[in-house]
């Protein structure tokens, strides 16, 4: 099945998409796949607007320059429409920290969508998927992809679905060791390439369910 979307979301014209109560859904997946001493998993919503921006935005900046993996201009998010319609619709999941002062901050996010692939069997596709640099390592990343995973399950999708720009190398290895296969390239939109400061295409993955 072709993948969506990336830096910018690509449907083709046969694409369909499901409306999905994912803060419901979320809400019966098991207690401890949503919470760990560090932190616990919510649905985001836009009162994290700003959160959300600068946690992507930050760990995708090795994308931007004109040096080592970089292949574009500028940041992830450089318009509110690229992420008000995920967080209006209630399509990210944020792992919140647990704090005992009672603040709360954002150290990583997953944003879902629910589509029906091209055999008629529905996928979760997920992206932009991010953690915050001061919580690398600590596995909130594998936490954010196994609850995206489960939320899969629980509403009966074939499988979990992603695109990475081919210059993300570094990233194959982390979604292979959980699962993940190559599926195809897809090229990048012509009408976002003028944000590319060199030539790239998606390689899309997916892990069956």
């Amino acid at each position: 099945a072709a993948i969506r979307w990336y830096h910018f979301r690509f449907p083709k014209s046969s694409d369909h998409k499901a409306s999905v109560d994912f803060a419901s859904v979320l809400s019966r997946l098991p207690a401890k796949m949503l919470r760990s001493d560090l932190v616990q998993l919510r649905v985001a919503d836009m009162s994290s607007f700003d959160d959300i921006w600068r946690t992507v935005n930050k760990a995708y900046e090795c994308e931007t320059g004109t040096t080592g993996i970089a292949f574009k201009k500028d940041d992830r998010f450089v318009a509110r429409q690229e992420l008000e319609p995920s967080l209006s619709q209630g399509r990210v999941i944020a792992a919140m920290s647990n704090s005992s002062s009672g603040g709360q901050t954002i150290l990583g996010c997953i944003t879902v969508e629910v589509q029906v692939g091209d055999d008629g069997q529905r996928e979760l596709h997920f992206g932009p998927f991010a953690v915050s640099d001061v919580a690398q390592g600590q596995g909130i990343g594998s936490m954010l992809l196994k609850a995206a995973e489960a939320i899969a399950t629980q509403l009966k999708c074939a499988r979990v679905t992603l695109g990475t720009v081919n210059h993300r190398a570094d990233l194959f290895g982390f979604y292979e060791k959980r699962g993940f296969k190559q599926t195809g390239i897809a090229p990048f939109p012509e009408y976002a390439k003028h944000r590319l400061s060199r030539p790239a295409h998606f390689v899309t993955m997916a892990k069956q369910l």
